[in-house]
């Protein structure tokens, strides 16, 4: 079913018209201080929200007048231009033009009103050439066939049956809903807490009944107890009934203030049409898309960042997938490609099925190029099946094209897409078969204020795992855990799948060593591994919160959520988690199910030079050490931010932060003020004036020696 428009036109006047006025008011003070920067930037993004939401409506009048205001003013901050008077006169007509032409959509519903003149203006003010607003005269009015434009009723004659509300009320809205949530948490404990009492009641008075016959004088006493039990029982009735419906009616609550900030999805997809045909002319191919399913609604900020990502998507099928008409006839196949995109509703989560008929992945020529790219994971890539191959394509400046075409060949391409993704909390998977085309599928969250979860516990800390990357839960006895390959893994079905406990990535003493393990399983861009954790707690829906400014650091940390304790729960950024499993050492993870229960051991080595940290890296986890490495002293102090080590290799001459400086740091530290510190160094220093600082031990580069290096880490940290 198609989307009406109309049923958003008054948002987009409205919000038109306030960005519109902002305009004027920005422009006044940058008469007043052309140098204001702050302003500048203010400036930009009214016209890039004016310009985007005009683009989404297909309202081409103001979209042109609002990028060819953008063209200007970017000149302005480049500082090729500056504000003259003339500039500002040019402003204040192009707001009028605007303000027009909302009125023409609001009466007739199009904002047809001639611009050539204002265009041609703009063209000769981008090239510097001298311009005059006196030939607009001739636009008249400005306006195709339109009289009463001097009528300025916002709502087009209209009653006034709706508001207008801004969507930072909106988020304040949501954020009041997540207090009453959590609240309804509590209630739901204090009601498990009253059943409880009500359980322990009927049992007392069951025991006191039935001893009534021998001893009469406790009927008194059993008949207060039943009085007792009944109230109870009559309170917990009504608890339970006013919970239920508490629990509707907060549900009902969230549905409707969410759809305030909801829009449908044709508003990015319809544009597409032009797009693809435009590219496959240019790249003499025959190419139809087709679309359902786009009556779907999402967050309007989901639906602005998805835009780009979709864009390079259906790039990537043009240029990467579909073949050429020849090729394609050659094969036996339609003359003509087809993409196709599918949209669909499941679990509370948008999908999207991008999907060509072309070529398919060349999937030996990924292995190829990752090879070339990554040679120091030569045997695992060697190992990997297809599927697993699809996630070095997501990485950045990694492409298999030999040259760079206008729109492929830079490896910037699916990096990006991956990246906006996941800044909205998305998920994407790719997958292909040759010959039969290739199909990226995107989880979409309908709201970014929201987000769905498992808590999990591992070492009496809570975490919450969004569960667009959960595939499973499972429950496995410690016999299931296989080595294959240097890994610990676990067999689901006909799948070998990795496994890592959460604990590793804490700083903790020790391990326990239980019989019987909860592993949820997670995906992210066809990597799946199992994260062991102590138990799964619960699902919940829940109010995201993002990180706070000193914590965005946190790179396994997406945000947060508060539980009914009000108490901060972590949410898991799962894509990054895997990255960082995946670069640990499986010998170390072994050594945590072994009977001895071995500390797993993190050693940080700090040195400006590639090919030292390589080697000092190597001999370490060659030792059955994991070993995570920094270029200087700040890049130290940062990894130490977010994770425990258990022994600082440290060069001394370096770069932004040297060593002495970096020792003088850690050992500020209360965290790791007695950690073990080694400094290998190529300078003469002599031990006691390294050692005064806090050092432990001292090497020289010259006379540097593997099995002395590896005798001092056992001595000091086992």
């Amino acid at each position: 079913m198609a989307i009406d428009r109309n049923d958003f036109l008054e948002n987009f006047v409205n919000e038109s018209r306030e960005n519109i006025q902002s305009l004027g008011d920005v422009i006044i003070i940058l008469r007043k201080n052309p140098s204001d920067s702050e302003k500048l930037d203010e400036f930009l993004r009214l016209l890039h929200s004016i310009k985007g939401s005009a683009r989404m409506m297909k309202y081409e009048s103001i979209e042109s007048i609002a990028h060819g205001l953008e063209d200007i003013f970017k000149g302005v901050r480049d500082q090729r231009y500056i504000i003259t008077k003339p500039l500002i006169q040019l402003v204040l007509t192009s707001i009028s033009h605007m303000e027009e032409a909302l009125n023409q959509i609001s009466l007739r519903g199009h904002d047809d009103i001639k611009i050539k003149g204002l265009l041609d203006i703009f063209q000769k003010a981008v090239a510097g050439i001298p311009y005059s607003l006196t030939q607009l005269e001739n636009d008249s009015s400005g306006v195709e066939g339109g009289p009463d434009m001097n009528h300025r009723d916002t709502m087009g004659g209209k009653d006034y049956d709706t508001v207008r509300i801004k969507i930072s009320k909106v988020d304040d809205i949501i954020k009041q809903l997540n207090t009453l949530i959590i609240q309804q948490f509590q209630f739901k404990r204090e009601n498990e807490r009253i059943q409880v009492l009500e359980q322990n009641l009927r049992e007392t008075r069951n025991k006191i009944h039935s001893l009534c016959e021998r001893l009469p004088e406790l009927k008194e006493i059993d008949n207060e107890l039943q009085t007792e039990y009944k109230m109870v029982q009559n309170i917990q009735k009504g608890y339970s009934e006013g919970m239920v419906q508490l629990e509707h009616s907060s549900f009902d609550l969230q549905e409707l203030i969410l759809g305030l900030r909801m829009l449908p999805l044709e508003l990015v997809l319809d544009p597409l049409k032009t797009m693809v045909e435009e590219t496959a002319l240019a790249m003499n191919k025959e190419i139809n898309l087709e679309t359902s399913g786009t009556d779907l609604l999402l967050d309007k900020t989901i639906l602005e960042q998805i835009n780009d990502p979709i864009i390079h998507i259906i790039r990537n099928c043009i240029d990467h997938g579909i073949e050429s008409s020849e090729e394609r006839d050659s094969s036996g196949k339609d003359h003509v490609g087809h993409i196709t995109i599918k949209c669909s509703s499941e679990s509370g989560r948008i999908l999207l099925r991008i999907e060509d008929d072309g070529r398919g992945l060349d999937f030996s020529g990924i292995r190829n190029k990752a090879l070339q790219f990554y040679p120091d994971m030569e045997e695992e890539i060697l190992e990997m099946e297809d599927s697993g191959l699809t996630s070095f394509l997501f990485r950045s400046g990694f492409t298999t094209r030999e040259r760079i075409t206008n729109l492929s060949g830079r490896g910037v391409g699916l990096d990006i897409v991956r990246t906006n993704i996941e800044n909205i909390k998305g998920k994407i998977t790719l997958s292909s078969e040759e010959g039969q085309g290739t199909v990226f599928s995107l989880s979409l969250p309908l709201s970014l204020a929201t987000v769905d979860g498992f808590f999990v516990s591992s070492q009496d800390e809570r975490f919450l795992i969004p569960a667009a990357f959960v595939r499973e839960i499972l429950i496995i006895t410690r016999d299931e855990i296989m080595s294959i390959l240097n890994r610990n893994a676990i067999r689901v079905r006909d799948q070998i799948i990795p496994v890592y406990p959460l604990a590793a990535l804490l700083d903790i003493d020790r391990i326990t060593n239980p019989e019987k393990l909860s592993v949820v399983v997670v995906e992210s861009l066809g990597d799946i591994i199992g994260i062991i954790v102590d138990s799964v707690i619960q699902f919940s829906s829940l109010i995201y919160k993002p990180l706070p400014g000193n914590l965005v650091n946190l790179k396994v940390i997406q945000g947060v959520v508060f539980d009914e304790n009000f108490e901060i729960i972590n949410i898991l950024y799962i894509p990054n988690l895997i990255n960082r499993f995946k670069g640990i050492r499986n010998i170390e993870f072994r050594k945590r199910f072994s009977n001895e229960e071995k500390e797993f051991k993190q050693i940080l080595v700090v040195d400006d030079s590639l090919s030292t940290r390589e080697i000092e890296k190597s001999i370490l986890e060659l030792d059955g050490y994991n070993v995570e490495m920094a270029v200087d002293g700040i890049d130290a102090l940062e990894k130490m931010r977010s994770r425990y080590f258990h022994l600082i290799l440290t060069d001394l001459n370096m770069p932004r932060m040297d060593g002495k400086t970096l020792i003088e740091n850690i050992r500020r530290q209360e965290k790791f003020a007695t950690t073990p510190i080694i400094v290998v160094s190529s300078e003469a220093d002599d031990e006691a004036s390294v050692t005064s600082l806090g050092a432990d031990a001292v090497f020289n580069k010259k006379d540097f020696d593997r099995g002395s290096l590896l005798q001092k880490v056992r001595n000091l940290i086992g």
